[in-house]
């Protein structure tokens, strides 16, 4: 496989660059509030009984109580919009730490196949981990990556798939988040937001529902008995929900059930670790990451 982020011989993206890019990411969410995953640990060991299992933590009760402080270097002016989206999928990638990335034919095959019904709440409930970062979508998505998590809304009392594009190159600031509603009677009515929320930040698409269709049809078969995920280190382990964050990073191989997995889908080593500065560091980045502070890279 390539190191420089490109597809490899086999069709496969560099999974290496992408469990770099999301450590990178989930740093700059610790550099801006340095006590935010110890904060929202506690709120879900002491309130979980208070919302549905398959949900790991709501908004609500963390991301959203999260950036309500202050980053740790914000001087009081020009305060772009929070990313509650960024800190609530990296609070959950941090349970499993993986990289899923699909056979270019599979995509393909999912994309132009992909439903135009709503999708329920019933068709994620066996997403493999809490939260689904999925690579190597840039043709048909137009972005590096994907993020995928179980929401369920406390102010409406709804369920919800929350999605998290990375569009690349850049910091926190290249991360749409988009809420798709799991109770409404279509698409349409189930990324009502959308418009608002992309519209902020200059990535409107009069493509948006079809791409998002694709999308997750791409998810959802992920979450189907009809996936084969594959991992070449330990052949018998198959993805979980695990009970706390753990520090190995992962890369599983999505094909279908009953094919043989690809000779590139051996064991990818872990990406470099990106140290997170803790509460007694002196904050080194902080609110600039949303000014986009690694353009340049």
């Amino acid at each position: 496989m390539s190191s420089d982020g490109k597809i490899s011989a086999m069709g496969y993206p560099d999974t290496q660059t992408a469990l770099q890019r999301a450590d990178e990411l989930e740093a700059d969410v610790v550099s801006a509030w340095p006590r935010a995953w110890r904060d929202l640990d506690l709120v879900r060991l002491e309130d979980s009984g208070h919302w549905p299992k398959w949900c790991l933590l709501p908004i609500a009760r963390g991301a959203a109580r999260v950036v309500a402080q202050p980053a740790a270097d914000f001087d009081g002016r020009n305060a772009p919009p929070p990313p509650v989206g960024a800190v609530a999928a990296y609070y959950s990638w941090r349970f499993a730490r993986t990289v899923y990335t699909l056979e270019p034919r599979l995509v393909d095959q999912l994309w132009t196949s992909a439903r135009a019904d709503l999708p329920t709440l019933d068709r994620f409930m066996n997403l493999p981990e809490w939260c689904v970062h999925v690579t190597g979508l840039r043709e048909h998505l137009g972005a590096d990556a994907a993020y995928a998590h179980l929401e369920y809304n406390f102010r409406s009392d709804r369920p919800e798939l929350r999605l998290l594009i990375d569009f690349g190159q850049g910091g926190l600031e290249r991360l749409l988040p988009v809420t798709v509603r799991l109770d409404e009677v279509s698409l349409a009515s189930a990324l009502a937001d959308y418009g608002e929320v992309a519209s902020a930040v200059g990535t409107v698409s009069p493509s948006f529902e079809r791409t998002m269709s694709g999308l997750l049809s791409v998810i959802d078969f992920i979450a189907s008995p009809d996936a084969r995920l594959t991992n070449g280190d330990q052949s018998g382990r198959r993805p979980e929900r695990t009970g706390r964050p753990i520090r190995p990073r992962t890369t599983w191989y999505v094909s279908e059930a009953g094919s043989v997995p690809p000779v590139s889908a051996g064991y990818v080593p872990p990406a470099p670790s990106v140290s997170a500065p803790n509460s007694d560091a002196a904050p080194a980045a902080g609110w600039r990451l949303f000014r986009g502070r690694k353009q340049a890279r």
